[in-house]
This record gives C-alpha cells, structure tokens and sequence, in this order.
C-alpha cells in the first residue's frame, strides 16, 4: 500500500555450484515507485543478502534489482492505493439515508472517503436489466457474496456506492470487503431483517416527498396531489422476505407477484391506512411496491406525514422507515 513497507524484506542466495558463498555484496536497484534499504548487502553464512522495501506516494508497478557481476534477479513488485475507508457506520438505507438500516434485498448506500476517487459526479448501473458487479473500478461483497452495483457517486467531495445488499445474506453482523481498483478495505455490519425505507423525490418547492403513483399512471406532485379515497402506489425498499422468494439482481418472473411475508403497516399523519397489496417492484431491482388508499378523512396540504413499518417474520420488534410527507388534496 502507498506510504507502506512491503511486508517481508526480498532475499537473495548466491550460489557458486552447489556450494553458498558468504561475504559477496550485492547491490540492490530499484525502479518505479519503491525505495530501499539498504541499496547494498553482504551475504550471510547461508550466502542470503536482503533489502527493506517500502512503497512510495504513487500507485503502479516497480521492479527491484539484485545483483553481483555477471549475475543478476528481478522481484516484480506493485504499490497499490489504500483501500476506502469504511467502517460499520459507512452503511446507510438507501432510500431514507437512515444510518445502518438495510436489509437483505434492500439497496443500501455505502458512504466513505476513498470510494470513487476517480469519479466526478456519477457512474451509474445499467437502466434496463441486470445491474453489474463492477462499477467505475470498484466491486462490493457482503460475506462472499458479491452485490449488484447501482452506481458509483463522488458530488460534493462525498464519495458513495449504491449497491443491492444480496438477498442470500442472512440477518446478523456480516463481513463486507470493498475493493476500489488496487485498494481492499474490510469491515463489518449489522444486516436487519427488514428496514424500510420509503424513496423519495425533490418537488417543485426544494422539499423532497414521497414517490408515488396515482391509478393514472401519473406521479403524485404538488401539481398532482393524492385525493382522499384514492389507491395508490408507494416505492420502498428493505421490506424482507417475500413469497415466492427471490435472488439478488432479479426481478418476479413476468406475471408471478413475489408478495412480502412481513406484516407492513403504511401510516399517514400517524395513523394506519388500508393496505391493498405489497409486493417486489416488478421492473426494479431493491424495490418493493405498496398499493394503499388514501382515507377518505386524511388531513389535505403539502407535507402530510407518510411513514412505513414492517413485523418482519419471527422478529418480535416493529422496523420503522424514517418518515416522509405525501402531498394530499
């Protein structure tokens, strides 16, 4: 790594038939982004002399050179860039922003210096399809298990990956290993059962609300607020599991509805709403969709409280999203 000494020091053996030969001074050469210590060595009694590397400020390859007249070695050597900080905290849900809420199936989005580095602004996954496992030269795993990357992010001198926690993680504390080119950092985190969290969208006025949809079709908007008594849809993500079950980077097979097994509660203004139907988004990887009605008594304005818990099954505490608004007329 940049700035660190190489593990073990290199050794070299002079040879003279079969026999050792103590006393003989190498010299030592480096090129690329090493130095050593010492530049010279005396063989020992086995005939071994050694050198110190250490790696330099710059990443690449670097070869270090031993010799005696008319004999000489190479080591092949490579300075590699840190690896990103990240640590349990780095982990945030990747709809609300809510510190350490994800789940499996849920996106998560991973916050840390050193995750994009060579980014500006956004690389992002593919639109249509399966998303890839390697973006903008960096790849995520959770265990062994490898996470679908929505995309890569370094705005604002923040530096982010949004990925899909796999779905074949269990709940518990799992090592996670994110490598970003030559740099390996890893750590671990809490995986929830369930943690919702409801995706959200800047309107017209700077405020971001809820995505929504109306049974037209159209996204609910200040121009197009909710109605009292209608259904309709709201995107989230970290639900838990549903029936049938689902793998990592997939969507439900066309006409199969993968449904929640989790009890989910849709709250507006604090108080429960008549859920119709949760199931896994059918064209968007992460993605859960929840068909409610909106109460025919619900308050009217621009920032009507919108909030999503879930009882994930054989869990005895209730999971909370971090709270949005619903625009209502």
């Amino acid at each position: 790594v940049i700035g660190a000494a190489f593990a073990v020091p290199l050794v070299v053996q002079v040879n003279s038939g079969s026999d050792v030969v103590p006393n003989e001074t190498v010299q030592f050469a480096a090129a690329g982004p090493v130095t050593l210590s010492p530049i010279a060595a005396v063989t020992d009694a086995k005939g071994q002399a050694r050198v110190s590397v250490t790696a330099g400020g710059t990443p690449g390859p670097a070869t270090v050179t031993a010799s005696i007249p008319g004999l000489s070695v190479t080591f092949n050597l490579t300075v590699i860039p840190p690896g990103p900080a990240v640590t349990g905290n780095s982990f945030y849900n990747g709809a609300d922003g809510v510190r350490g809420a994800i789940s499996p199936c849920s996106i998560a989005t991973i916050v840390a210096p050193g995750l994009a580095p060579a980014v500006q602004g956004y690389a992002a996954g593919t639109v249509v399809g399966a998303l890839p496992y390697q973006l903008a030269n960096a790849a995520v795993s959770f265990g062994k298990i490898a996470a679908p990357i929505l995309n890569v992010a370094n705005t604002g001198g923040k530096e982010s990956i949004v990925v899909q926690v796999p779905c074949e993680v269990s709940p518990g504390t799992v090592p996670v290993t994110v490598q970003v080119g030559g740099g390996v950092s890893s750590t671990t985190t809490n995986v929830l059962p369930a943690s919702p969290g409801i995706f959200g969208s800047v309107m017209a006025d700077g405020v971001t609300r809820a995505v929504l949809v109306r049974a037209d079709g159209s996204f609910v908007s200040l121009q197009n607020p909710a109605r009292r008594g209608e259904t309709i849809r709201l995107y989230v993500t970290g639900l838990g599991p549903v029936s049938p079950a689902m793998a990592s980077n997939s969507v439900p097979p066309p006409g199969t509805d993968s449904l929640a097994v989790g009890q989910v509660i849709v709250g507006i203004n604090n108080d429960g709403v008549r859920v119709l139907a949760v199931r896994a988004a059918p064209d968007r990887i992460g993605v859960y969709e929840i068909a409610f009605q909106v109460p025919s008594d619900a308050p009217t304005g621009n920032d009507i409280l919108l909030n999503v818990a879930v009882n994930a099954p054989g869990v005895s505490s209730t999971a909370f999203s971090g709270g949005s608004k619903i625009p209502i007329q």
